[in-house]
């Protein structure tokens, strides 16, 4: 979880001072969280490092010159996990104009995938 907090806190921070780019540790977490960001549409992309393989710049995307992800909210951490149930997804998240990411067994999903693969899962973040 400490590696998802440093990736969200520099986020915000290189947002707030309007960089182009954010380089990030490489994690299969971190992958697998940008890819969805990237899929749907809260940042421009993410590129391997070539001259380290531990490295991912993250391309960060303004709308107006405003960050999309400005309201990012990191809410997992190791003493407060939110396990959520499928039925508390639909009931919770589906109609939330709020975009989540939960974490189930079978992966990293947002609450409409997450019933779709009728799966529950924690709560990582909100947008």
């Amino acid at each position: 979880m400490r590696a998802l907090s440093k990736l969200f806190s520099s986020i915000k921070l290189n947002q707030i001072q309007g960089c182009e780019y954010v380089m990030v540790d490489k994690t299969s977490l971190n992958l697998a969280i940008l890819f969805k960001l990237f899929f749907l549409g809260y940042i421009r992309g993410y590129k391997f490092d070539p001259f380290s393989v531990f490295k991912v710049f993250v391309y960060l995307k303004y709308y107006k010159g405003l960050p999309l992800l400005n309201k990012i909210k990191f809410v997992a951490n190791t003493t407060n996990q939110l396990n959520f149930k499928i039925s508390d997804i639909k009931k919770n998240f589906v109609s939330n104009s709020n975009f989540t990411l939960f974490t189930t067994s079978k992966g990293i999903y947002s609450a409409l995938e997450c019933i779709i693969i009728n799966s529950g899962g924690f709560l990582l973040l909100s947008i």
